[in-house]
């Protein structure tokens, strides 16, 4: 996840959830703005912050969809090149 690359060089909590929160926009800024008090984010670290977003917005079907997919997945009359990229 991009916040994870932009606060990579930051060890401290508190500078890494900042600096996450500052760049998110729009329905994301507005998910996490309810855990910022003055200068401090009531979260733990960057990665509970990561779950709050992923459980606002991510895919709530994603481990089905991915099931799904592997079970749907053929080589069909291809190159064998062509059907491993696609399954990796």
């Amino acid at each position: 996840m991009q916040l994870r690359l932009y606060t990579a060089s930051l060890t401290d909590e508190q500078q890494k959830l900042c600096l996450a929160i500052n760049c998110l926009e729009g329905d994301a800024l507005d998910q996490a703005r309810m855990y910022v008090q003055g200068t401090q984010v009531n979260l733990t670290n960057l990665e509970a912050l990561i779950t709050i977003l992923n459980n606002a917005f991510g895919n709530p079907n994603r481990v089905a969809e991915a099931e799904y997919k592997l079970r749907t997945i053929s080589q069909r009359p291809r190159e064998f090149s062509n059907y491993i990229t696609e399954f990796q």
